[in-house]
C-alpha cells in the first residue's frame, strides 16, 4: 500500500513548530500591515491565530486548519459575485464569540436574515430599539454578572407584568443580541433588543412604554442581585432617526453606506470601540494581546469561558414565522460556505502541502492571492511558498 508522502526538508520540519507561536504571527502581521489599514480578512486570520494560542483546547484551534475527516485535500475556490475566496474540506468551529473568521460569516448571515425580516415588518409595525444595561465595577467577575443579567432578562419576559405590557402597547415580538465590552469600569454587559409594536397614532405610547420598561427592568435587576440608575438603565431609539449614532458607535466596522439598525444588533462582537473608557470588544482584546498585552489575553480567556453556550442572537417565539425568515440555522451551519455553480475552482492542495502553509501562518496570504481569481497566480504562489520543501513518497510492498 502507499502511505502519505513524508516531509524531509529541514526547513519545513523546524519551521512548522516555530511558526505555530505568536512570534511568527507577529512577523507576518508586521509585513501585511495588520491594524494599520491592512486587509480586514488578513486581520481576522491573524486574530484567529491569537485566539488559538490563548485557547489551545478549543475548537478554534483546528478551525480552518485541520482537514476534515474523509478528505485528503484542501480545495481553493474564488467567488466572482463577492470577489472572495474560500477553502473547502477544512474543519470549522462555528463559534462567533472566539473565532474572528467564523464570526464574520455568522454575523453577516444573521444580519441579512434580520434585514429581510425587518423589511417585511416595516409596513405593518413600529420598529424600535431598546438597550438594557446595569451598573458594574472593575472587580465584577464576568461570569457572575452575565449569569445575573441573564436571570434579569428571564424575569423581565416572564410573569403577568410583561404579559400586560405586551397587551397594553401592542408588543408583537423582538430580536435580542448580547454584547460585552471591557473598559475602565470592568466588564460591561448589555442587551440590544429590536422590538416590533403595532402601529399607533397615540403620541404618548412610546414615552409610556419607556417608563414601564424602565420600572420593570430596575425591579428584575434588583431581584437578580444587580442595580442601575433610572437615567442609564434603559435607552430607546427609533431605528431610522438614530442611524448616524449607531454608525459612530460601530467605528470602522460600517464600510457599507447603508448601515442600519440590524448591524447594531448583530455585529456587536466585531465592533470597534473608540476609547478605553467606552470599552474594548473581545476581538480588540485579541488585538491588544497580539500587540504584547498579556492582561488583554487573560481577559479574553475569561470572556471565552463566560460566553460559552450563549446565543448571539435570540428571536422571540413565533417572530421568525411571522416575518417568514425560515427555520433558524445553527452557527456552524452559517459558518460553512456552500459551493455554487458560479464559484471558480483554483487549485487543490495535498495534506502535506496544506500542513506547511498553515504551520507557517500563510493562510491569509493564500486567501489574498485566491481573491484575484487567477488560477495561474495561485499555482505560482503555491509553488513559491513550497519551494524549500521536499516531499518524498514512500511505498511499502508486501502488505
Amino acid at each position: 500500500m502507499n502511505v502519505p508522502c513524508q516531509i524531509i526538508s529541514q526547513t519545513a520540519e523546524k519551521t512548522a513548530e516555530k511558526n505555530a507561536s505568536l512570534g511568527s504571527i507577529t512577523e507576518f502581521a508586521s509585513k501585511s500591515g495588520l491594524f494599520c489599514g491592512g486587509d480586514a480578512k488578513t486581520q481576522r486570520f491573524i486574530l484567529q491565530s491569537v485566539s488559538r494560542d490563548l485557547l489551545p483546547g478549543h475548537r478554534v484551534s483546528s478551525c480552518l486548519r485541520t482537514i476534515a475527516p474523509l478528505h485528503e485535500t484542501v480545495d481553493l475556490y474564488y467567488r466572482p459575485a463577492t470577489r472572495s475566496a474560500f477553502f473547502k474540506n477544512l474543519m470549522i468551529c462555528g463559534n462567533p464569540w472566539v473565532c474572528p473568521l467564523c464570526s464574520a460569516r455568522i454575523t453577516e448571515q444573521r444580519r441579512k436574515e434580520l434585514t429581510i425580516g425587518l423589511a417585511r415588518a416595516v409596513k405593518d409595525y413600529e420598529i424600535i430599539m431598546i438597550t438594557y444595561t446595569f451598573a458594574h465595577k472593575r472587580t465584577d467577575a464576568l461570569l457572575t454578572i452575565l449569569k445575573q443579567s441573564k436571570e434579569a432578562r428571564r424575569r423581565l419576559k416572564s410573569g403577568c407584568r410583561f404579559k400586560n405590557l405586551k397587551s397594553a402597547y401592542g408588543w408583537i415580538g423582538s430580536v435580542t443580541s448580547t454584547e460585552v465590552t471591557y473598559g475602565d469600569n470592568g466588564w460591561h454587559v448589555h442587551y440590544h433588543e429590536i422590538a416590533l409594536l403595532k402601529k399607533s397614532a397615540d403620541p404618548t405610547l412610546l414615552p409610556n412604554l419607556q417608563t414601564t420598561i424602565k420600572t420593570l427592568w430596575l425591579s428584575v435587576l434588583a431581584a437578580s442581585g444587580l442595580s442601575a440608575d433610572w437615567q442609564h438603565s434603559v435607552n430607546f431609539a427609533l431605528a431610522e432617526t438614530d442611524v448616524l449614532e449607531y454608525v459612530a458607535k460601530w467605528g470602522h466596522e460600517p464600510i457599507d453606506a447603508t448601515w442600519t439598525i440590524t448591524h447594531e444588533a448583530v455585529k456587536g462582537i466585531s465592533k470597534v470601540a473608540k476609547t478605553a473608557k467606552k470599552g474594548r470588544t473581545p476581538f480588540q482584546l485579541l488585538a491588544d494581546c497580539f500587540a504584547g498585552d498579556r492582561a488583554s489575553g487573560n481577559l479574553f480567556k475569561a470572556f471565552a469561558r463566560a460566553f460559552k453556550g450563549t446565543k448571539q442572537l435570540q428571536w422571540s417565539r413565533g417572530l421568525r414565522k411571522l416575518l417568514a425568515v425560515g427555520i433558524e440555522k445553527s452557527d456552524e451551519e452559517l459558518a460553512k460556505v456552500e459551493l455554487s455553480q458560479a464559484d471558480t475552482f483554483l487549485d487543490s492542495l495535498t495534506r502535506e502541502q496544506w500542513h506547511i502553509i498553515q504551520c507557517r501562518e500563510q493562510r491569509a496570504a493564500l486567501d489574498t492571492v485566491c481573491r484575484t481569481g487567477d488560477v495561474l497566480q495561485v499555482k505560482a504562489w503555491v509553488e513559491r511558498a513550497l519551494a524549500d520543501v521536499t516531499f518524498v513518497h514512500v511505498s511499502f510492498k508486501g502488505y
